[in-house]
């Protein structure tokens, strides 16, 4: 089945000519490195070198430099990019993304963390909360699978009718965890939907693995939500809230969960989007894009940049939202103010809705 993934013509041209074969790409601010090399200072900028490339990097507008790949940073850089409050986010090569570089000037969120406090200690708030969270899952679990059935996916109408009916039990959950069972159990029946949604293509899902990815549609997915959460945490640390405080993921075992929260909303809106359209579209290819074996399956650097670019462009499209024209980058960062405003004023968060 071919994805017209109409939503993309309302995408602004310079996303899809600004990106250049070369080991480093700048979109938005953010710089996107790929290949291996080295990072130095050099007077009142950075110098970027790899085999391929030599290039000047102005710190004045850079917001954030993503790595995937093996990097040498020098502490001069490092200096330099404090002094401009720049993060780096480090991804391994398996496209996980590991952890953040950020100055200490960047760290400030005391007071957004003391309200979340609040809102974490008082169990029934939480779950009000949770629950919001899961209603705006189930909405865009829902709008995707029912997208594909309108454009001519065939035999999904059991997964929706399941979800659906899950959806409906959101309001009677008693606790946090059995919100999340019930969560667990809709996106079983979501991913239910990606075989068929890919049929007629040279890939399958199968059922959903991480840590390592076993095929390339996971290898996909998971390179995705890395990228996914990473914009959420650059979102929520600018909002002043603290991203280890979660409502719904909440764990001692993780470093962040308040963007795990947010990326449930987005993920089927934005990365399971790009992975079907690349996929349907022939965009990808099994032999090119892809390293590893049966065991573990892995984005390559050409397949990376491909991923990277597409969510990028994703992420710029017009949508339509609370009555509201914006792009899906506006959106999340219009959901964590909405969030930190509610717990700010002592409200109960609610989403907004796709039209």
């Amino acid at each position: 089945m071919n994805d017209g993934d109409r939503q993309d013509a309302k995408v602004p041209n310079r996303y899809s000519s600004s990106w250049k074969q070369s080991a480093l790409d700048l979109v938005k601010g953010e710089y996107h490195i790929v290949h291996d090399g080295i990072l130095t200072r050099r007077d009142f900028s950075l110098l970027f070198e790899s085999d391929e490339t030599r290039r000047r990097l102005p710190v004045e507008t850079m917001k954030q430099i993503n790595v995937y790949s093996d990097v040498q940073i020098a502490p001069s850089a490092l200096s330099l990019l404090s002094k401009h409050g720049v993060r780096i986010a480090f991804f391994d090569l398996h496209g996980n993304l590991q952890g953040f570089y950020t100055p200490y000037e960047a760290c400030n969120a005391s007071e957004g963390l003391s309200r979340q406090y609040e809102l974490c200690a008082q169990p029934s708030l939480r779950l009000e909360y949770a629950k919001e969270f899961e209603r705006a899952a189930f909405r865009s679990m829902l709008a995707t699978v029912k997208y594909y059935r309108k454009v001519g996916c065939r035999n999904i109408d059991p997964q929706i009718d399941a979800i659906e009916g899950l959806a409906r039990q959101v309001g009677a959950a008693g606790s946090v965890n059995g919100l999340m069972l019930v969560e667990a159990r809709a996106r079983s029946s979501y991913y239910a939907c990606f075989d068929a949604i890919l049929e007629g293509s040279d890939f399958a899902f199968g059922a959903r693995s991480k840590r390592p990815p076993k095929n390339e549609v996971n290898a996909m997915i998971s390179f995705g939500n890395a990228i996914l959460y990473n914009k959420l945490l650059q979102i929520i640390w600018r909002a002043g809230l603290d991203p280890k405080m979660g409502i719904v993921h909440s764990s001692r075992d993780r470093a962040a969960s308040l963007h795990l929260d947010f990326a449930d909303v987005f993920k089927p809106l934005v990365v399971d989007r790009v992975v079907f359209s690349l996929i349907n579209r022939r965009e990808v290819k099994r032999d090119r894009h892809f390293r590893g074996d049966e065991q573990a399956t892995f984005l390559n650097d050409e397949g990376k940049r491909i991923i990277v670019e597409r969510i990028e462009k994703k992420l710029s499209t017009q949508i339509t939202a609370g009555g509201r024209h914006l792009s899906y980058s506006d959106f999340m960062a219009l959901e964590v103010r909405k969030f930190r405003d509610a717990i700010f004023d002592g409200e109960l968060y609610e989403p907004l809705r796709l039209r």
